[in-house]
C-alpha cells in the first residue's frame, strides 16, 4: 500500500487545500484520491465516490472541487466539520469488491480522523460498512428510526433529490409564477439512485406528469415497482 501527498497547486481547482493525498494498492486493485480542503470548523467530512475516470488528472480535478463544496455546506449547515471528498478511479459496475474497499478504509484510517468518509455516487451504505472494518472514520452506516416510523441511513439520495425537487420548483414559480410541476416536461439522463428519489417527489406532486428520457433507462420496471394509492398509467409517460 502506498500513500502520497500531491502538490495540486498547479491544478484550476486548487483552493489552498488542506491536503491531497494519492492512495495506491496493486493487490486489491484500488487508485483512490483523497482531498482535505478545510478543517477550521472539524474534520473533514465527504463522500467516496467509485467512477471510471479517464484518467488521475480528471479524478483530482473532482476531489479538489467536490472538497470544496463541501466545507461550504458544512459551513451553512453549521456543522463542527471541515470539507473533504474522495474518489476511487474505477467502475463500481465490475470493479468493486470488499479487498478494495477494505483497503480504501486502511488508507482512510491513516490520515486519523483528518477525514471521514461517507456514501457518494458509485458507492453504497454496505460498501461504507465494509471499509468501518478498518476504520472508525465513516458516517452514515447505522440505520435509526424516523418520527413517521420510517428508516435511515447514510444513503444521502432521498435528501439529495428532496432538494433538487424544491430547486426546480423554485425555478418554475420565479418564471412562471407557478411552483406546480403538473405537466412540466423535464429530460432525465440518467436513472440512479438519486434520479429515483427524484421521480418519487415527483409522482407525490404529480401522478401524470411528462417525463422524456434522454437515454433509456429502465424506467417501466421502476414504475411497476411505485406503490401508491393512486393510479399511474404508462400512457402518460412520453407522450404530449
Amino acid at each position: 500500500m502506498l500513500i502520497e501527498e500531491l502538490d495540486t497547486r498547479s491544478f484550476e481547482d486548487f483552493a489552498d487545500h488542506d491536503k491531497v493525498v494519492r492512495c495506491e494498492d496493486k493487490q486489491s486493485g484500488l487508485l483512490a484520491i483523497i482531498a482535505i480542503h478545510n478543517r477550521n470548523l472539524g474534520p473533514a467530512l465527504g463522500g467516496c465516490r467509485m467512477r471510471p475516470y479517464e484518467n488521475e488528472q480528471d479524478a483530482i480535478t473532482d476531489a479538489l472541487r467536490l472538497s470544496r463544496g463541501m466545507t461550504y455546506k458544512s459551513a451553512l449547515a453549521s456543522l463542527p466539520l471541515g470539507g473533504g471528498k474522495s474518489v476511487i478511479i474505477g467502475n463500481p459496475k465490475d470493479m468493486k469488491s470488499d479487498a478494495l474497499m477494505r483497503s480504501m478504509g486502511k488508507f482512510i484510517d491513516s490520515l486519523n480522523g483528518a477525514y471521514i468518509g461517507a456514501e457518494d455516487s458509485g458507492t453504497s451504505v454496505a460498501d461504507l460498512r465494509t471499509m468501518h472494518e478498518e476504520t472508525a472514520f465513516v458516517a452514515g452506516i447505522h440505520e435509526r428510526q424516523l418520527s413517521d416510523g420510517t428508516t435511515a441511513n447514510g444513503d444521502p439520495s432521498p435528501s439529495t433529490a428532496f432538494g433538487v425537487f424544491k430547486g426546480i420548483q423554485a425555478s418554475l414559480q420565479h418564471r412562471f409564477n407557478s411552483g406546480s410541476v403538473d405537466g412540466v416536461k423535464s429530460p432525465l439522463k440518467a436513472l440512479a439512485t438519486s434520479a429515483e428519489a427524484l421521480l418519487t417527489c415527483w409522482f407525490k406532486e404529480a401522478p401524470k406528469f411528462l417525463f422524456q428520457m434522454l437515454t433509456n433507462p429502465p424506467l417501466t420496471g421502476y414504475l411497476n415497482n411505485i406503490r401508491y394509492t393512486w393510479s399511474i398509467t404508462k400512457s402518460s409517460i412520453g407522450k404530449k
